[in-house]
């Protein structure tokens, strides 16, 4: 059995009763090698929107506690969270100025989904913070961005590739943690925007 299809089937295996997995995942005691499998299989479902409601809980409860300790460093797993709690904002902001830092990637008049929490941070709360919040949005990946070392090669090489060869425009959900008086700078809330799925959710970076 080849390993991807290996992974695949222990990964359905490993979903096959999902109370006890969720009960193990919380005591802590689930070994490494089953919950990457659980992850992948979670993964799966969510990307081919058949996942319950459940098990879409554990796949969330898995890769917070993975952001949580620094440890989501795959761009696959991060938008997949990202856009699971983006699902849940019934809230929308509009960034207001054109000269949010480039680490952002913010366009001015984007519109993006929040959520806002009361301030974990002590000290900023001491210092006047009140509020937390936790923007989401799309960033644009260019064609540019996603070449591959052969077609690179190709390229210099003189040679075009076909059409459908070249990447297409993806899309990535990030996430922004911002205090009230920075969100304030950024954006402006926008009371008549309707939550709702992106139009672009099948061109997720996958």
């Amino acid at each position: 059995m080849a390993k991807k299809e290996q992974v695949t089937t222990e990964a359905k295996e490993n979903i096959a009763n999902l109370n006890d997995l969720v009960k193990e995942f919380k005591s802590g005691k689930m070994v490494p090698r089953k919950l990457v499998l659980l992850k992948i299989r979670l993964a799966e479902l969510w990307k081919a929107k058949t996942i319950s409601e459940k098990e879409e809980l554990l796949l969330e409860s898995i890769l917070s506690r993975d952001r949580m300790r620094g440890t989501i460093a795959d761009t696959y797993y991060e938008d997949v969270l990202n856009r699971i709690e983006a699902s849940k904002c019934a809230d929308k902001c509009r960034c207001k100025t054109d000269d949010a830092p480039p680490v952002f990637f913010l366009k001015k008049d984007q519109i993006c989904s929040f959520e806002r929490h009361d301030q974990p941070n002590i000290e900023k709360a001491q210092a006047g913070s009140l509020y937390q919040y936790c923007v989401y949005f799309e960033k644009e990946i260019p064609p540019e961005h996603q070449m591959t070392r052969e077609l690179l090669l190709k390229e210099e090489r003189g040679h075009h590739a076909a059409e459908d060869e070249y990447p297409k425009v993806k899309y990535i959900m990030k996430r922004l943690v911002l205090d009230d008086a920075f969100f304030d700078r950024l954006f402006d809330v926008e009371e008549d925007l309707l939550s709702g799925e992106s139009k672009k959710e099948d061109e997720y970076i996958f």
